[in-house]
């Protein structure tokens, strides 16, 4: 029996592909964009909210379903998250969806009279689904 050398042609030089890498890169950008967005919603005042002895959760809908309205005991407003003037509220909330709920969180020692303002300004603005957000005792 004859045995022959075996030929091989020679291997490619190498290289990197960057189609794998650009796939990659990609969902790193959306993942940081998306809880980026997330992050931001959950930018909140410092409160303390009342204590109620005999409290339920009677809400059905999820908190992101809710408008946002937050007044801390300063007296400073957050709308949905961002900083907001007492005098752009009205403008704000007539550009709101009327059948959308609102959720108000005030804090304990804030003024009475702003809570009821707010509450105003929501009834003009044609908004009538108000829920106060309150702290239950344990």
């Amino acid at each position: 029996m004859n045995k022959q050398p075996l030929t091989l042609r020679p291997l490619p030089k190498p290289r990197v592909e960057i189609i794998n890498l650009i796939d990659v890169m990609i969902t790193l950008v959306a993942f940081f964009m998306l809880t980026t967005v997330f992050a931001g919603q959950q930018q909140r005042l410092e409160l303390e909210l009342p204590v109620v002895q005999n409290g339920e959760n009677n809400s059905s809908l999820p908190e992101h379903e809710f408008l946002l309205i937050e007044l801390d005991h300063d007296g400073k407003l957050s709308f949905q998250g961002s900083h907001l003037p007492l005098s752009a509220l009205p403008t704000v909330l007539l550009e709101q969806n009327p059948a959308r709920p609102v959720l108000l969180r005030a804090d304990r020692t804030c003024s009475y009279e702003m809570v009821v303002w707010i509450i105003d300004q929501l009834k003009a603005a044609g908004l009538n689904q108000l829920a106060l957000e309150v702290k239950t005792a344990q």
